[in-house]
C-alpha cells in the first residue's frame, strides 16, 4: 500500500487506524448481538460508560467533539472540514475515529490493564533512552548496527518525537 500513495507514511497510518477502529466496533457489536452473554456485556459497558462520562476530562473532550461538529456544519468548505486532507486527515471523520477509540479504550480496559501498559511503557522508554545514549556517544556496533546522531532520535529517528515520547 505504501508504494502507491502520494503521502505513504502518513496516509497509510490514517487508513490503518480508521480500519482498526471500525473493525473493533463491528466485533464488539457482533459480540453484543450474537453471543449469549451479549446482554450482560452491554449492561456492563453501559454502566462503565455512565460512570466514566461524568469525569471532567471526558466531558471536556466530548464538548470539543460537539464543537467540531458545529464547526463542520458552518464551515466554508464543508467537504474539507468533514474529510480533512489527503496528507494528514484531520477532518471531522478523523476526529470521530479518535473519539470512538477513546470511548472504546476507556470502556474496555480496567485499572490493571492500564498499570500493565504503564509498566511496559517504562521498560520501552528505558530501552529507547539506552539506544539514544548509544547514538549520542557514536557507538556504531552494539548487538546491531547503530546510526550515530548529533541529536539522537532513538528508534523513532526523530528528536522531536523522541522528546515528546519521553515526556509521557
Amino acid at each position: 500500500l505504501r508504494g502507491s500513495l502520494v503521502y505513504p507514511y502518513t496516509f497509510s497510518k490514517i487508513i490503518y487506524f480508521r480500519s482498526f477502529v471500525e473493525i473493533i466496533v463491528i466485533l464488539l457489536a457482533g459480540r453484543i448481538a450474537f453471543f449469549s452473554d451479549g446482554a450482560e456485556v452491554f449492561m456492563r459497558l453501559k454502566e462503565r460508560f455512565v460512570r466514566i462520562v461524568r469525569a471532567p476530562v471526558i466531558i471536556a473532550i466530548l464538548v470539543f467533539g460537539f464543537s467540531a461538529v458545529i464547526s463542520t456544519i458552518f464551515a466554508v468548505d464543508r467537504y474539507h472540514a468533514f474529510w480533512g486532507n489527503v496528507e494528514r486527515g484531520g477532518g471531522l471523520f478523523d476526529l470521530a475515529h479518535y473519539l470512538l477509540f477513546l470511548v472504546l479504550v476507556v470502556l474496555v480496559f480496567e485499572k490493571k490493564d492500564w498499570l500493565f501498559f504503564m509498566n511496559i511503557s517504562v521498560v520501552v522508554g528505558f530501552l529507547m533512552m539506552l539506544y539514544a545514549w548509544l547514538q549520542w556517544f557514536g557507538i556504531e556496533k552494539f548487538p546491531f548496527s547503530l546510526l550515530p546522531a548529533g541529536r539522537p532520535g532513538s528508534f523513532l529517528d526523530n528528536p522531536a518525537f523522541f522528546a515528546t515520547y519521553l515526556l509521557f
